[in-house]
């Protein structure tokens, strides 16, 4: 069995999140929102189906949409850090930075989109979000190039961005014989997704996270030490 790509990086080999500090701006999906409970119910087809020793299924009070990419602790390299911040600044500075520059632009409100299919790939399970309309395509766009700005850092990938949300990461690749298992799965995830045209997110916000299980609005402690092998 091959472990999942984000094995020994962003969890251990039992599945438990490891220290992955970093900031980020996204866009809650809540149990309030009638587009919550479709999400909720593809979570529970990862959870019931035969794969499920697979997944690693992320908490359901955590469904959210990356708006952008902030900045991580452990990945202070060219093209992933703002050449107006030193490499070896704190982690709390790097907050407090990342969080004046998206203050900075005006928030856009809250956001219409549509479920569009569930993808797997050997690092996790994510549902495709596609703007509703082109209205809503250039307010996103336009928002993540101002916040770009604003950081002073365009992330690899900045323009061909594609929105999702995460339902699991993978604890191991499917393996082949399990590919007929993993069709179905999809298939089935898709009918539910496809009884919702549409879906509107909570405007989008500055949020802190110590790994993937859970995201902030409110500053997190930083006091816990960068790990040993983590590379700057």
């Amino acid at each position: 069995m091959e472990w999942g790509q984000q094995i020994g990086h962003k969890f251990n080999t039992l599945g438990e999140p490891m220290p992955y500090p970093g900031n980020t701006v996204i866009s809650d999906l809540t149990a309030e929102n009638p587009a919550w409970h479709v999400i909720d119910q593809a979570r529970g087809l990862l959870q019931l189906s035969v794969l499920n020793s697979h997944f690693i299924l992320l908490p359901q009070d955590s469904y959210h949409m990356t708006i952008i990419r902030g900045l991580n602790d452990l990945v202070r390299t060219d093209g992933y850090w703002p050449n107006a911040l030193s490499k070896d600044v704190s982690m709390q500075v790097a907050d407090e930075y990342v969080a004046r520059a998206v203050a900075s632009v005006p928030c856009i409100g809250s956001i219409h989109l549509r479920f569009d299919q569930v993808l797997f790939d050997d690092a996790d399970v994510r549902i495709r979000m596609l703007p509703a309309d082109q209205i809503q395509q250039n307010r996103l766009t336009d928002y993540r190039d101002q916040v770009a700005e604003a950081i002073g850092l365009r992330l690899p990938g900045h323009q061909s961005y594609g929105f999702h949300l995460t339902l699991a990461y993978m604890l191991h690749k499917i393996p082949q014989a399990q590919q007929a298992s993993l069709r179905q799965l999809k298939a089935d995830i898709d009918q539910i997704l496809i009884s919702r045209s549409n879906v509107q997110l909570d405007p989008p916000y500055f949020a802190y996270y110590q790994n993937m299980f859970h995201f902030s609005p409110t500053p997190l402690s930083r006091d816990a030490e960068r790990p040993a092998d983590a590379k700057i």
